[in-house]
């Protein structure tokens, strides 16, 4: 059904079900391209990925809407109009649907405004579907905000207006905490919805990342090193991958690992480079995020390579690092 689809028995429709949307990719980003300026001769034997990490269609992070439907009018027709979605009785569900949404449900706005938008159990209308978005968007309903600011963007029953859907999606992040943050920079970065604007997607992913995000922190990191939107600094780049790597963010533990085993930004230093490439090795195949398994080819070949490089009982102290090693959660800020 796409972001924001569905009906949500607690009058909640997909507000961060971003494990059932589609994902929304920003290729060909490597967080050590480009470092060969470095004096450093192990650089041209060792690169990394670094692609952005991803972020939902929906925006991620909003957290799920909980809507409290006052009293059994409206509670008994939206959990009938619940049902019947289910069901795939999309007639019904609209029918039911309409004397809450009229009766000023957000909730239930923002679904009738999502099956006048797919011509699910009424005819499709784009106009029709921006006129409940917008009545659930006015009272702060996030979900409604990101499906205005899409139908704005492409100019679907509504005017194509950037500067609206700019202004609803800024709205989102100031709103949403700082997943919806990152989730703006990564539309700003990708120039989906939004013209593509590296600096102002920096700007996002650094307040996103000074809260603890660490997918914020990692693209930041990978800004950091390829110089979008902001000079090239290595320098920085290291302190916002390892904060992300030491929260246990993946991809974050293979570029640091990397830029450890080519003294980019920090003194060269295998046993930490070794370290960081196991973890990474263990980590992700569990986070099952699209393109991870290219990055576990890559962890090993280039653990593999710096072993050729080291004695065993650097080794062996390295795999205890790894062992010994803990995650620690940046907390500031989440929502």
């Amino acid at each position: 059904g796409g972001p924001g689809a569905g009906m949500g028995r607690g009058g909640v429709s997909g507000g961060g079900a971003h494990a059932r949307s589609r994902q929304l990719g920003v290729s060909g980003y490597s967080g050590v391209q480009g470092m060969n300026k470095v004096k450093r001769p192990l650089l041209k034997q060792v690169t990394a990925y670094g692609k952005l990490a991803r972020a939902s269609l929906m925006v991620v992070g909003i957290a799920t809407q909980v809507v409290l439907i006052a009293g059994d009018v409206q509670a008994g027709p939206f959990e009938d109009a619940a049902t019947a979605y289910e069901m795939k009785d999309y007639t019904t569900a609209a029918t039911l649907l309409r004397p809450v949404a009229e009766g000023g449900l957000a909730a239930a706005q923002h679904n009738l405004g999502f099956l006048y938008e797919k011509g699910r159990g009424v005819p499709q209308d784009y106009a029709e579907a921006a006129r409940w978005y917008r009545k659930a968007a006015d009272q702060g309903y996030l979900s409604s905000m990101f499906k205005l600011a899409r139908l704005h963007s492409f100019g679907l029953g509504v005017s194509q207006d950037y500067a609206e859907a700019e202004r609803l999606q800024v709205a989102i992040a100031e709103k949403g905490g700082p997943l919806a943050q990152f989730s703006l920079g990564v539309i700003y970065s990708q120039g989906w919805l939004l013209p593509q604007d590296h600096e102002k997607a920096v700007r996002w992913y650094r307040r996103a990342a000074e809260q603890g995000e660490p997918q914020a922190q990692f693209n930041l990191g990978v800004a950091c090193s390829k110089g979008l939107g902001r000079p090239q600094d290595y320098d920085e780049a290291i302190v916002w991958y390892q904060r992300a790597a030491r929260q246990g963010y993946s991809r974050a533990q293979v570029n640091l690992g990397t830029m450890y085993s080519a003294g980019a930004g920090v003194p060269q230093n295998k046993l930490e480079a070794y370290k960081w490439y196991s973890l990474a090795i263990i980590r992700l195949p569990l986070d099952h995020a699209p393109g991870d398994q290219d990055y576990v080819s890559m962890a090993r070949r280039l653990r593999s390579e710096l072993a050729s490089t080291m004695t065993a009982g650097e080794i062996k102290e390295a795999e205890r690092l790894a062992e010994d090693w803990h995650p620690v959660l940046e907390l500031v800020g989440r929502k």
